[in-house]
């Protein structure tokens, strides 16, 4: 629905999905009333209210939401006492999202999320839109682009992955989600001996609420995973009652890491997570830099998360080396997973003592490069080299290399990050046609 004037408001269904959660949560208390008794006459009347005003309110919402595209900014404005406008730049946007909470689905609606670069929360909603008119407006949104008539197909993209139901709920039960709570029933058991039946039932039921918890949260939220390759970056799509899809653009992509637990190494399954910066958290006078961690493959085989790797970095990875074997002294449980590697683009580190842990790390993304020598490594000849990104848990740890290498390696590092970083910067300056004028230049120069 849409005015002269370019307004749009949202679809009127979008009312009955307002209300039904307010009428929900009434139902509720009106039950917990009745069960202490009370006059079913006025119960019924005041049901019949609270439906009443519940739809009214939908209909105030709707009635004073309306949203526009224009040339380089899409605006939102709500409220109906305090009038609120909300402009959304198209050039800083970093995601749109098309949520499908359940009820919304039955109803053929969507709910599209924005953010935009340098927040780290939702900038704007519209919920809800039907569900071509909201993948539409996505799309206009992530290419710039409006005014023009709605596509007739979908823009092409190619399936890259997708996650089997039967392997993602395996994978979660080979996680080790369940080790914890296994070792704590065993410890109080042993310290608590004349009362172990009580503690061993008690415990029980806790540790089957916990793993089915966990079990349920995992699955619902990547629940008929997939992610595809398209213009805009890596599309993706998962949820069991709330379908999500999300476009992380490659631009924003801080880092990637491969986490391989013990049980899945047996068979040969991974896990990618991608790391999205997303905006700024202030901390008294200081701001920190926050960062998103999405799963990219929440299981897959090696063939699956090589192609990935693939799409994602675009490129050959460096060579691994290890570190010298003194470094066993230093910690026994890492020795056997220690590699690293460094080329032009990217580093590469592998980590971990039980959990196998690779970070890919683009060298255009390097916030600091640092050399770390505790008092063991400086006894055994050794210092670590640090690559930090945004993020306090990002960063790639090249760890106890020989000192005189970590010496090298840090002189090479902050090099290449400088490169990397004025490279990155001069093409997003520079357009493709002012680029090849540059390099036409450059070759009649020389």
């Amino acid at each position: 629905m849409s005015n002269d004037d370019g307004w749009q408001r949202l679809n009127p269904l979008s009312i009955v999905i307002r209300a039904g959660r307010l009428v929900a949560g009434l139902v509720l208390l009106l039950a917990i009333g009745r069960s202490s008794g009370g006059n079913h006459a006025t119960s019924e009347i005041l049901d019949l209210g609270l439906v009443a005003l519940s739809m009214l309110l939908g209909v105030v919402s709707w009635l004073v939401t309306r949203w526009r595209l224009d040339a380089t900014t899409l605006i939102i404005e709500t409220g109906l006492l305090r009038r609120r406008s909300r402009r959304l730049p198209l050039a800083r946007l970093q995601a749109v999202d098309v949520v499908e909470p359940i009820v919304a689905k039955v109803l053929g609606l969507a709910e599209l999320r924005i953010r935009l670069a340098g927040s780290s929360r939702v900038d704007g909603r519209l919920a809800y839109l039907h569900e071509s008119t909201a993948v539409h407006l996505r799309e206009q949104l992530l290419s710039g682009q409006h005014g023009a008539e709605p596509e007739r197909e979908p823009p092409m993209s190619a399936l890259l992955a997708t996650v089997n139901p039967g392997r993602l709920v395996a994978s979660v039960l080979l996680s080790g989600t369940w080790a914890v709570p296994v070792v704590l029933v065993i410890v109080l058991a042993v310290i608590f001996p004349g009362h172990s039946a009580a503690i061993l039932g008690g415990s029980t039921v806790v540790f089957l609420f916990y793993v089915v918890a966990g079990l349920w949260r995992r699955v619902s939220a990547e629940y008929g995973f997939s992610v595809s390759h398209t213009e805009e970056g890596l599309r993706l799509r998962s949820g069991l009652l709330q379908t999500v899809t999300e476009t992380i653009p490659r631009a924003r992509v801080q880092s990637v890491r491969c986490v391989e637990p013990l049980l899945w190494r047996l068979i040969g399954w991974r896990r990618l997570e991608v790391s999205v910066a997303s905006g700024q958290k202030t901390t008294g006078s200081r701001g920190e830099s926050r960062r998103l961690t999405k799963a990219l493959l929440p299981v897959g085989d090696r063939a699956q998360s090589d192609q990935l790797l693939r799409a994602v970095l675009g490129t050959e990875l460096p060579k691994l080396s290890r570190p010298p074997r003194r470094s066993f002294f230093r910690s026994p449980l890492r020795y056997l997973f220690l590699k690293s590697g460094v080329d032009e683009r990217y580093v590469v580190a592998v980590t971990g003592r039980i959990c196998r842990r690779t970070s890919y790390i683009p060298l255009a993304k390097a916030q600091s490069v640092r050399k770390v020598q505790g008092p063991i490594e400086r006894l055994l000849g050794l210092s670590s080299v640090m690559v930090d990104v945004a993020g306090s848990r990002v960063g790639a740890e090249m760890l106890f290399r020989a000192t005189g290498d970590a010496d090298e390696l840090l002189s090479v590092l902050v090099r290449l990050t400088r490169a990397a970083r004025l490279g990155t910067a001069t093409a997003r300056v520079a357009s493709p046609r002012r680029a090849a004028e540059l390099e036409e230049d450059s070759q009649s120069k020389g």
